[in-house]
């Protein structure tokens, strides 16, 4: 089991964002005020929208995160998406990284890879268990041919 570096655990914030679909964004940053800058400008570069329509949601520290989840590997608890009754119901799936952070980017394989166990070993794979896709997909960039002319 790996553990998330002590950088990770004292600038990481997980934030929501909603453009055409809800996803869950992990940054490293020195303040929430900075991880809110941080993501509303990876926002507007990826989805083209102005900087003063990128939203962010639910902005939580790792201390805050850690404290809300009930995993037991407390590294985890980053990572889930809805809890009830002390066990966890949803993981969240297919998140943005805006970080390079060796550790966080291995416990995220190292949870996938675990659910991936349970799916093949589970005769009846549920939401909370089926691993998501982790991959993303972008347009290829298409250069502005008006301006070559």
């Amino acid at each position: 089991m790996s553990t998330l570096s002590e950088d990770c655990k004292n600038t990481l914030y997980r934030l929501r964002i909603k453009t055409r679909v809800e996803q869950f964004v992990f940054v490293m940053a020195e303040d929430r005020e900075h991880a809110a800058r941080r993501v509303r400008a990876a926002l507007s570069i990826l989805h083209e929208i102005p900087l003063h329509e990128a939203r962010v949601h639910d902005l939580d520290s790792y201390s805050e995160l850690i404290c809300f989840g009930v995993s037991a590997d407390r590294d985890l608890r980053i990572f889930e998406a809805e809890s009830k009754r002390g066990k966890v119901n949803a993981w969240i799936t297919s998140p943005l990284f805006l970080t390079s952070d060796a550790t966080l980017l291995g416990k995220w394989a190292e949870l996938h890879a675990s659910l991936r166990d349970d799916v093949t070993t589970s005769a009846t794979p549920t939401r909370a268990s089926s691993p998501p896709s982790t991959l993303r997909a972008f347009a290829p960039y298409r250069p502005d041919v008006t301006a070559s002319r």
